[in-house]
């Protein structure tokens, strides 16, 4: 976004911290070293009819810029763009049972029909197994050979991951290509055995182990032994 769209509707003040409506001059406070958010938000609630009914808001206002002020409610759409909103943010599943989160939505719509975390978590299993499949099909195609990346760590909640990625040369156009292949669940001590046959199992999954070419990993002992 080109910050002179935002403040060409206002002026800045001499010390320069703080800029004035053209419009109607009012302050907005610490703007100049904030970024345009507030100035961008004191135009669409106060001076709309300046903004061409919002359009300039979403055209310059990265904010906005995927905001679909005229698409027709539904639920579908709804439950969609929440679990987009769930995944994107790293939200729990229980989010949804948030009655703060219900109120702010029956504000905006009165017959909203909220989303279980039950039906939140099929969503997600369908979206996943959709994306896996995709996923599948692209790398059957690969006819290069495939540098790998793996590394593990344990979460908060003492769940241990083994994360295999890859990149390989698309020889149609050169173009180096990055996929994520697994956040695969590790059981137990992380010996290099059990790393090994996580390891070979993924690449045997997407039938690339022919196509292996190198292994990164860090300086961990049980590396070596993989």
């Amino acid at each position: 976004m080109s910050k002179s769209e935002a403040v060409k509707h206002y002026a800045l003040l001499p010390h320069g911290k703080s800029y004035k409506c053209n419009h109607c001059s009012t302050e907005i406070s610490g703007a100049a070293s904030k970024g345009t958010f507030n100035l961008w938000r004191h135009l669409r609630r106060k001076h709309g009819s300046i903004l061409d009914c919002g359009k300039e808001t979403a055209e310059f206002n990265p904010i906005f810029k995927n905001f679909r002020p005229k698409e027709k409610f539904t639920q579908e759409n709804f439950e969609k763009l929440m679990v987009n909103f769930i995944v994107k943010t790293d939200q729990s599943f229980l989010v949804t049972e948030e009655e703060s989160l219900h109120e702010l939505l029956l504000y905006c719509k009165q017959d909203v029909n909220m989303i279980t975390r039950q039906t939140i978590r099929r969503r997600i299993s369908t979206m996943y197994d959709f994306e896996l499949q995709q996923l599948y099909y692209r790398l059957q195609n690969i006819d290069s050979k495939i540098s790998t990346i793996i590394d593990c760590w344990t979460s908060r909640n003492q769940i241990s991951f083994h994360g295999i990625l890859i990149s390989y040369i698309d020889k149609d156009n050169l173009e180096v290509h990055h996929e994520i292949l697994d956040l695969d669940i590790l059981r137990g001590k992380h010996t290099g055995k059990k790393l090994s046959n996580s390891f070979i199992a993924v690449l045997k999954q997407f039938n690339l182990l022919e196509n292996l070419l190198a292994v990164a990993t860090d300086k961990a002992s049980n590396c070596d032994i993989l």
